[in-house]
């Protein structure tokens, strides 16, 4: 199913299993109630002495034929249903452009994480990125060039995560990884591993680019407080010159990160 389909078309598909399971549904309750309401056995025997070309066997077994007819297509039914419904959760929670993760989605995953890091006293840190100077490859080249470099700079994201690790589309050319069991320290060093190998990535057309990161270790609060001090170390690494990370000295590890990374005092 293409991850393109619009909301309306999502409405029908979602409509028509509804229907279909309440047809189903109906069906069987009407079987039941009819069996009950009526002997369905005496009146078979009934029939079958009116009528000597049809004998009880015979009736019988039309009528657990057609029983099973009806038990296979309800299965089967059930079963497409069900895979419809997982289709169409997966396309509510992608982006249908870079196939991440969309913001409805990381949202959830963000208040899953921050509900984990209140009740067990977890760590976790959220890494927010955005393509330097992306607006001038829009100008220049133009929208589908930029969808096209959208979707190269995804495939960077994802290929160089860690298996725990959620990337997604946060909007336009920006982006954000959460990243569970990690510190800020480990993020920190996380995002200097993704900076270098899209510094490192030959992007069609537009060649090589970069990107600059604002990195968040959660301290309690919700999700305002460290998407907050996320986007305060972006702003500072946009404002240093961009391709390089920021992040909030106040939120930093008990051990400092010694690497090529700046801190910002808010």
């Amino acid at each position: 199913m293409r991850s393109s389909l619009g909301k309306a078309e999502l409405l029908i598909i979602k409509n028509k299993a509804l229907a279909e399971s309440i047809i189903i549904l109906l069906v069987c309750v009407f079987t039941y109630a009819v069996s009950v309401e009526y002997d369905v056995l005496e009146a078979i025997v009934a029939f079958s002495a009116k009528h000597e070309n049809w004998d009880v066997d015979e009736l019988l077994t039309v009528g657990i034929v057609l029983s099973f007819c009806l038990s296979v297509f309800s299965l089967r039914r059930w079963k497409e249903l069900s895979v419809t419904h997982k289709t169409i959760q997966r396309i509510s929670d992608v982006d249908s452009l870079t196939q991440l993760y969309n913001r409805r989605k990381m949202t959830a995953l963000l208040q899953t994480e921050i509900e984990r890091g209140k009740r067990y006293n977890r760590d976790f840190s959220v890494i927010l990125l955005d393509i330097d100077q992306f607006k001038s490859v829009n100008d220049t080249w133009g929208h589908q060039v930029g969808d096209t470099l959208l979707c190269e700079f995804s495939k960077v994201l994802l290929s160089n995560i860690r298996s725990a690790d959620f990337v997604g589309r946060w909007g336009g050319e920006e982006f954000l990884v959460i990243c569970p069991e990690t510190n800020q320290e480990e993020a920190l060093i996380l995002a200097e591993k993704l900076r270098a190998k899209i510094h490192q990535y030959d992007f069609t057309l537009v060649g090589f680019k970069t990107a600059s990161f604002g990195v968040a270790g959660y301290v309690g609060g919700g999700e305002e407080a460290i998407l907050h001090d996320a986007d305060l170390g972006l702003y500072a690494a946009k404002d240093a010159g961009r391709n390089c990370i920021r992040t909030n000295h106040s939120q930093l590890t008990a051990t400092p990160f010694h690497g090529d990374i700046e801190l910002i005092e808010t």
